[in-house]
């Protein structure tokens, strides 16, 4: 019993939430074995997708890929390998301290869904401040959605990525604004963007 408890003890970190690098091999590794055994076979034909989306996440890499935005959000590594585009309320730089833009472009021929993804945290607090996010075009408003970065439904601490749809855009560019509502010990972080055509699940993924 004791070598089995250690063999899965570093399958995961100290807080037994995700797993550790080492556990990603093993899960890995089972899932291949799996695989092997019930010998399934690759099959590389692919065929279109009837709906197509556009997703620029920067998350893991830290490559915006040219995308336009207000000079004071800044990107910044906030883990060792975790990528966000950080707005800071206090930041001095900005004309407008409690507010920042995205340029967000639908290349689609027909209306699409902008989903915004960010970090949030739950489930007892978060240190993440409450903003609204408005898109719209040029000479025009979209109203606006409120986003509080709270995971309230674990049991356990997380630190994690939620995803939420802020609007509908016509195809073009339109721009993307976030205000500070109410402040919060870390600057409101943005991980990636989302162009889709249809309402899809939003998963929640861990740090």
């Amino acid at each position: 019993p004791s070598i089995t408890l250690f063999h899965f003890m570093v399958l995961s970190y100290e807080t037994k939430v995700h797993f550790s690098p080492y556990g990603h091999r093993w899960m890995r590794n089972a899932i291949l074995t799996a695989l092997r055994a019930l010998k399934v076979e690759q099959h590389d034909e692919v065929n279109d997708w009837a709906a197509k989306d556009e997703c620029n996440n920067f998350y893991t890499d830290g490559d915006l890929r040219g995308m336009l935005k207000d000079p004071a959000l800044v990107l910044n590594q906030f883990q060792d390998d975790k990528w966000a585009l950080e707005m800071d309320s206090n930041n001095n730089n900005n004309s407008n301290n409690n507010s920042t833009w995205i340029k967000v472009v639908n290349s689609l021929d027909h209306p699409a869904e902008v989903v915004l993804s960010y970090m949030s945290m739950g489930p007892i607090s978060t240190s993440y401040p409450t903003v609204r996010v408005e898109v719209s075009r040029a000479g025009g408003g979209g109203g606006g959605v409120r986003i509080v970065p709270y995971e309230k439904e674990r049991a356990y601490p997380v630190h994690v990525v939620q995803q939420k749809g802020v609007g509908v855009i016509p195809p073009g560019h339109s721009k993307m604004t976030i205000t500070v509502l109410k402040p919060n010990q870390d600057p409101f972080r943005i991980v990636g963007i989302m162009i889709t055509p249809r309402e899809i699940p939003m998963p929640v993924v861990g740090v």
